[in-house]
């Protein structure tokens, strides 16, 4: 098969594009700070253990589209003749993948919790000079979790409908 001509972006989609790719590495930030702060507090919980894994899952999608935007701009070849510039699909499929790895893993985790009956507690933590139920501090990590990307989202709209 015969190669095409390269495909690119209009040009006034380009800093639209650029946007998009800075707000993936600002979520990439956010899910590092909020990565940590889940595991500090995690503790024995499965539920803080389940939402830990859930957002370095997280992790897959920003990169596979910072990955695949970067692979775009590639020359048109006998192997791709109309270039890369769908690269950019593949931050979907890995979002998938990561949605089905993490309800394979809240499965095998759950059926083996319930099989070993394994009853996890919630200690207590010293914070401040004062003992504090470790639950509090991980409604608080996870309340706060969620705000980032609740953001983040909503800032990824508008460059989503225009690049889409």
């Amino acid at each position: 098969m015969k190669a095409r001509g390269r495909f690119d972006l209009p040009r006034e989609l380009e800093p639209v594009m650029e946007r998009a790719k800075r707000l993936e590495w600002v979520t990439i930030g956010a899910l590092t700070a909020i990565v940590i702060a889940i595991y500090m507090t995690m503790g024995s919980s499965q539920a803080m253990k389940a939402a830990w894994v859930e957002d370095l899952l997280s992790f897959v999608t920003p990169i596979a589209f910072l990955v695949s935007a970067r692979y775009r701009h590639g020359e048109p070849n006998d192997e791709f003749p109309y270039g890369y510039h769908r690269s950019v699909s593949i931050a979907f499929l890995a979002g998938a993948v990561a949605l089905t790895l993490f309800g394979a893993f809240i499965l095998f985790d759950s059926a083996m919790s319930l099989a070993m009956a394994h009853h996890p507690t919630i200690g207590t933590t010293v914070l401040f000079g004062r003992q504090f139920w470790s639950g509090w501090l991980m409604i608080a990590v996870l309340f706060l979790s969620g705000i980032p990307p609740f953001i983040l989202g909503r800032m990824k709209m508008e460059p989503a409908r225009q690049l889409h």
